[in-house]
C-alpha cells in the first residue's frame, strides 16, 4: 500500500527525494494522517479528561454578586437518581459583573418528551432532572446533554449552605467541576475538533513555506523540482518529527507542535545538503 511505502521511505534520508514522483493525491491523503497522528496524544487525553476546562459554571458560582444565594436546600443531586428533591425549584445567577442572567433549573420528574416541550433554547440555563444535565447556551441553536456519571454519589445543598464561607467556596468549586465534566463527552468532540482543525490549518502553512524556501535552490541547481515537487517532499519529512511527537505527547503536549516545526525544518535541510547534489544537476 502507498501509505506503507511512504511511511518507510521518509525514514531513509537516500529515498525521500525520489518520493517527488508520487500523485500529489497520495501525499495529500498521508499529510493528513500524518497529522494526525502527531496530535493523537493530546486528542487521546482530551477524550479521557473531557477537553478543556470551560469554567463557566465555576466563574458563576464565586462571582462575587452571587455569593450571598443560597442553593435550594431542599435538593439532592445523587449519581445513580440524578435531581431528588419534594418539588422542583429553579435560582436565578448573575453570569457576569455586567447583569447578564443565567438560571439554574432543577426538575425532580424529566418527562419523555422534555427536551422539545418544556426547554427554551433561547435563554441561557442550566437544567438538572432525575436523568440528565443539559446546559443550554441560549442562542436558540441547540444543547449540550451531560450525564451524572462523574458525580459523587451524594451532593446535598443544605449541606453546602451551612458551610463556613471557606470550605463553601470549596464545595462550590467541586460542584462547579463535576457540573462541567458531566458534559465531558460533548467538549471533548469539540475540544479536538476545534486543536486538530486549527493545528492542521498550521501545518499546511508551515508545509506551504517551507516548500518556497526550498525553491531558494532553484539558484543553485539547473535541473530542479517544481514547488508542488516540493511540496511533496516538505510532507513526507513531517513522518519522523511526528513519531517523534505522537511518542512525546503521552508526557506533555506543550512540545507537540514544536518537535514538528523544528524537526520538519531540520531534516529537510539536512536531506537537501547531503543528497541534493546526486538527485539534482548543478
Amino acid at each position: 500500500m502507498f501509505l506503507v511505502r511512504i511511511f518507510r521511505d521518509s525514514f531513509i534520508f537516500n529515498r525521500v527525494l525520489k518520493l517527488r514522483y508520487e500523485a500529489f493525491w497520495k501525499l495529500g491523503i498521508y499529510f493528513i494522517i500524518i497529522s494526525l497522528i502527531s496530535l493523537f496524544s493530546f486528542n487521546f487525553t482530551n477524550l479521557r479528561t473531557g477537553g478543556w476546562k470551560l469554567g463557566f459554571v465555576e466563574n458563576i458560582l464565586l462571582l462575587e454578586k452571587n455569593y450571598d444565594k443560597q442553593l435550594p436546600s431542599s435538593i439532592t443531586i445523587r449519581k445513580l437518581s440524578g435531581v431528588n428533591s419534594t418539588d422542583g425549584d429553579q435560582l436565578l445567577f448573575y453570569e457576569n459583573n455586567e447583569g447578564k442572567i443565567i438560571r439554574f433549573w432543577f426538575v425532580t420528574n424529566e418527562s419523555e418528551d422534555f427536551v422539545n416541550t418544556d426547554i427554551d433554547l433561547n435563554a441561557e440555563q442550566l437544567i438538572f432532572t432525575n436523568k440528565k444535565t443539559y446546559y443550554v447556551k441560549g442562542d436558540g441553536k441547540g444543547l449540550m446533554i451531560g450525564s451524572y456519571q462523574n458525580f459523587p454519589e451524594e451532593i446535598s445543598f443544605e449541606t453546602i449552605n451551612t458551610l463556613p464561607d471557606n470550605e463553601r467556596r470549596v464545595q462550590l468549586t467541586i460542584l462547579a467541576e463535576t457540573i462541567e465534566k458531566s458534559f465531558g463527552r460533548q467538549n471533548a468532540f469539540f475540544t479536538i475538533v476545534t486543536f486538530s482543525s486549527v493545528q492542521l490549518a498550521l501545518y499546511v502553512v508551515l508545509v506551504l513555506l517551507l516548500a518556497l524556501v526550498l525553491q531558494l535552490f532553484r539558484f543553485v541547481y539547473v535541473d530542479y523540482m517544481s514547488y508542488i515537487d516540493g511540496v511533496k517532499i516538505v510532507i513526507s519529512t513531517m513522518t519522523i518529527p511526528s513519531v517523534i511527537s505522537f511518542i512525546i505527547g503521552f508526557f506533555t503536549h506543550a512540545l507537540t507542535p514544536v518537535i514538528v516545526q523544528l524537526g520538519l525544518g531540520i531534516i529537510l535541510m539536512l536531506i537537501m545538503i547531503k543528497y541534493g547534489k546526486k538527485e539534482f544537476s548543478a
